[in-house]
């Protein structure tokens, strides 16, 4: 493979003459070009030029998402009638990927082909959860249109992902990588939260409001999305959207035609807040200019998600400069067993409690060990991957062979890294091993510094790590209120300020929740005072009772 890296001049791919001849000359010699540049460089614009300057007769897509194909159709990416777009849906149909594809490659056997994939990380993405129905299926269409000679590109913002794909004949097919480098600010500030909690990404999404803003979320976790769309909307007044996988699809919905609308035109209208599951970080582009704060909450230990879809959604507000939020990676207690090699390769769950390093053969057990010696203090973690994988792939076969000799039963081999099910049987994927380990891995390099890990994913300097206070009181909403009932809440607290009487907390509190039609509904009234800039305090004069005072009051 070919390897060129690339500094651009101008603003735009297509734009830099040096650039675009390297890329045509290798489509006109049928090579398979791995292509990285940044987002916002017009790579995706520059391949819909091709057919046009004549350089191929027709290009192929394939898109990584429904919401991508969507967006390049409706934004005439490629202008002519005659590309195919594979989405997800159209990708997991076999009849469509097998035969579609075998019998339009036999039709087009003497065109010059581009077979233009785009985002391909995701092909690595999906192999844990969905190998049968997407990875697997994507690697056999692009493989069947490059066995005839035709060219390829594939082009991608975030290629960390792309290795785990090493051993399939499409990676070994790369005759070309080119590396294209421009300095790229997306991003105004980055905030690190120590840990995740529902009600403290509400309590974000409230305090960043205003009126004339736009936020964007991707949480992967879709009731959370439904709960906090409704209580932002009821209670609070905010225009919120929450659009998952299941409510974009369901016509003649709210959601439904906001979803299209942002692929037709990638602006969100009407809303304040657009709360999302993961179809968002690829491809997708926010024109608002109006985009504030960006959050990318990959809870549960980054369960669902990676650094690569941090850095993917990190760029989708190209017209703003927002400040992201993230929170900091955490091992699973799962994933600390398997680095520490302390107890048993897979948790208890999946396998005995006899399944110990003493079941991995004398040779594989030493050399593991062996990686994870300390260099210079700091644990060597690339070769520890390396080590993990080999150990990990004699393993699985061994619990395949198992399986199929009746030892073990379907319960036993679900859930272990890098055995997925296919067809109703179960085989080891090399694909889905890799990438399971290297999300521990990058966890792992950026606990040891995670400030400068972060700063390095997303090429920003001004980043803080937060501490989410968990006695904050939670509502921190009076800018949320209509003016008339703001007025109402200053004139009650003024009277109470001016008449002296004594008053137990639950009694102005649950007044002040009636004024606010609910807005405001804490416990305390000092948390609330200050959390919302009020400019009172709840002065204790005996037990149980108070007296409010102003501060810039001499009463």
């Amino acid at each position: 493979m070919e390897y060129i890296k690339h500094t651009l001049t101008k603003k735009y791919i297509g734009q830099d003459n040096i650039l675009t001849q390297i890329i045509e000359n290798a489509i006109k010699a049928h090579q398979v070009i791995f292509f990285i540049a940044p987002q916002g460089t017009g790579k995706s614009h520059y391949i819909s030029s091709l057919r046009i300057k004549g350089v191929c007769e027709d290009i192929k897509i394939i898109n990584p998402t429904t919401a991508l194909s969507k967006q390049n159709r409706q934004t005439q990416i490629i202008a002519e009638q005659g590309d195919i777009f594979l989405d997800e849906s159209e990708v997991s149909s076999q009849t469509f990927v097998t035969s579609g594809l075998e019998t339009k490659q036999n039709d087009d056997i003497n065109k010059n082909i581009l077979v233009y994939v785009d985002e391909p990380h995701k092909i690595v993405q999906y192999a844990t959860f969905a190998y049968q129905e997407q990875t697997h299926p994507v690697i056999k269409a692009i493989e069947t249109y490059l066995k005839n000679g035709n060219a390829a590109i594939m082009t991608t913002a975030t290629p960390e992902l792309f290795y785990c794909l090493e051993k399939t004949e499409l990676y070994n097919k790369i005759d070309l990588c080119i590396e294209v480098e421009k300095e790229m600010n997306y991003l105004e500030k980055v905030n690190i939260w120590t840990m995740y909690s529902e009600d403290h990404l509400k309590k974000e999404l409230i305090k960043n409001y205003k009126e004339t803003h736009l936020q964007i979320a991707l949480v992967n976790d879709t009731k959370a999305i439904e709960k906090i769309e409704k209580e932002l909307k009821e209670v609070y007044n905010i225009k919120t959207i929450g659009i998952t996988s299941k409510n974009r699809t369901l016509q003649d919905t709210e959601h439904f035609k906001q979803f299209q609308d942002l692929v037709e035109t990638g602006e969100i209208n009407q809303y304040n807040i657009l709360l999302a599951t993961s179809w968002v970080d690829s491809g997708i582009t926010f024109v608002n200019e109006n985009i504030t704060d960006l959050y990318c909450i990959l809870h549960n230990n980054y369960r669902m998600g990676d650094f690569t879809m941090i850095k993917q959604f990190l760029a989708r507000a190209r017209q703003s400069k927002p400040t992201l939020h993230i929170v900091a990676p955490k091992l699973t207690d799962r994933e600390e067993r398997l680095i520490n090699l302390s107890i048993t390769l897979y948790s208890g769950d999946v396998l005995t409690d006899k399944e110990t390093l003493d079941s991995l053969s004398v040779q594989t057990r030493d050399e593991l060990i062996q990686s994870v010696q300390t260099i210079d203090g700091e644990t060597d973690h690339k070769t520890v991957y390396k080590k993990l994988i080999t150990c990990l792939t004699e393993k699985n076969h061994e619990y395949i062979k198992d399986y199929q000799n009746g030892i073990l039963d379907k319960s036993n081999l679900k859930g272990i890294y890098g055995i997925i099910e296919k067809d109703g049987e179960f085989e080891h994927s090399d694909i889905a091993l890799k990438y399971e380990i290297h999300r521990i891995i990058e966890k792992l390099e950026c606990q040891k510094d995670i400030q400068a890990y972060i700063k390095n994913l997303t090429n920003c300097d001004n980043i803080h790590v937060i501490q989410p206070d968990k006695d904050r009181n939670k509502n921190a909403v009076f800018h949320l209120c209509t003016q008339q009932e703001q007025i109402e809440i200053i004139d009650y607290l003024d009277t109470l300020v001016d008449s002296q009487e004594s008053f137990k907390q639950e009694e102005v509190t649950q007044q002040l929740n009636e004024l606010s039609q609910g807005k405001i509904d804490g416990k305390n009234l000092n948390p609330i005072f200050k959390n919302n800039d009020l400019p009172y305090k709840a002065d204790r004069i005996r037990e149980g009772n108070y007296r409010l005072i102003k501060k810039d009051s001499t009463k």
